[in-house]
């Protein structure tokens, strides 16, 4: 099974700056054009293993990849589904991994599959 999310701390957040270079403050003022609050609003915490997220223009959400649980066995091409639950100030939803880069030490999280996990879908489309 596999999990994706951000660390908290100075060190995730420099990880994701230099990765992303000054873009994520850019992505952030163009999607939460409110500042702070509509920051305050787009950051999510991972419940597994803590740490933080972003939610970024095209309803992703931008983290770390040491705060999620995953793996390289290939369980998601035998229908497993790798789902982490993350914390809003809206609620609990659950989320998936699009993308873990462990050596970049960066991960992309975004909705379940909608033909399984509707429910979830709809709660994640109404926080975006």
């Amino acid at each position: 099974m596999s999990k994706v999310g951000i660390g908290s701390g100075e060190g995730c957040n420099s990880v994701i700056r230099s990765w992303c270079g000054s873009s994520l403050s850019h992505l952030i003022a163009y999607k939460y054009p409110k500042g702070r609050t509509g920051l305050a609003n787009a950051t999510v915490t991972l419940l597994k293993k803590g740490g933080r997220g972003v939610l970024v223009p095209g309803n992703l959400i931008l983290t770390t990849a040491h705060c999620v649980e995953f793996t390289r066995e290939g369980d998601v091409v035998l229908g497993d589904y790798f789902i982490e639950e993350i914390e809003t100030l809206h609620g609990k939803l659950k989320v998936g991994p699009l993308a873990v880069e462990p050596v970049q030490d960066i991960a992309v999280l975004v909705a379940l599959d909608d033909q399984v996990f509707y429910k979830e879908v709809d709660m994640f489309n109404e926080f975006c």
